[in-house]
C-alpha cells in the first residue's frame, strides 16, 4: 500500500489524522483477514468510483460525470471507455438530444459494485455484535460529523 504524504496543520490535528490513517489501514487488513480473501476486483479504484456514481445516477451525461469527478471530459471519457470495454456500463443515445450520450450501468456493473460492497457488509455483520451500543453511537456520530464536513466542503466549492 502506498503511503501518501499527509497534510499538516501544525497542531494536535496532525497526530490525530495520522492515527486515523493508521487505524483505517489496520481495519482494512483485519477485515480482509476476517472475511477471507476475495477475488481481486476487475476494475481500478477510479473505475469503481465512476461505476458507483453511474449506478447512483443512471443515465448521466459525460459532461455531468466529468463535473462530478472534477476532471476534463477526455479524462472522464477514457475511464468510461475502459468500463465499456469491461461491459460494466454502456453509452446510450439521449431521446431528447441526439448530441448527448447517456452512461448507463449494465447488470454486470451493478453486480460488481454489489459484490465489492458486500465485503464491508460481511465484516460489519461479523463484528457489530461485539461493539457496545454506546460505542456504536459514537461511531455513528463520528461518521455523521465526517459527512457534514464533506457537505460543507462541497458547498464551499460551489
Amino acid at each position: 500500500m502506498v503511503n501518501l504524504p499527509l497534510p499538516t496543520w501544525g497542531d494536535e490535528r496532525d497526530m490525530i489524522v495520522a492515527d486515523l490513517f493508521d487505524i483505517n489501514r489496520k481495519i482494512s487488513a483485519a477485515a480482509q483477514a476476517l472475511c477471507g480473501p476475495k477475488d481481486p476486483p476487475e476494475i481500478t479504484l477510479q473505475q469503481l468510483r465512476v461505476l458507483e456514481l453511474i449506478c447512483r445516477n443512471p443515465a448521466m451525461s459525460l459532461h455531468q460525470l466529468s463535473e462530478r469527478l472534477q476532471v476534463s471530459n477526455p479524462t472522464a471519457s477514457g475511464i468510461v471507455d475502459r468500463l465499456v470495454e469491461k461491459q460494466m456500463v454502456t453509452r446510450a443515445d439521449d431521446s431528447k438530444d441526439r448530441r448527448v450520450r447517456r452512461i448507463v450501468p449494465t447488470p454486470a456493473g451493478q453486480e460488481q459494485l454489489a459484490r465489492l460492497g458486500s465485503v464491508f457488509g460481511e465484516m460489519l455483520t461479523k463484528v457489530i455484535s461485539r461493539i457496545g451500543i454506546d460505542d456504536l453511537k459514537v461511531i455513528r456520530n463520528s461518521f455523521q460529523v465526517i459527512l457534514n464536513a464533506i457537505d460543507e466542503a462541497q458547498d464551499a466549492d460551489e
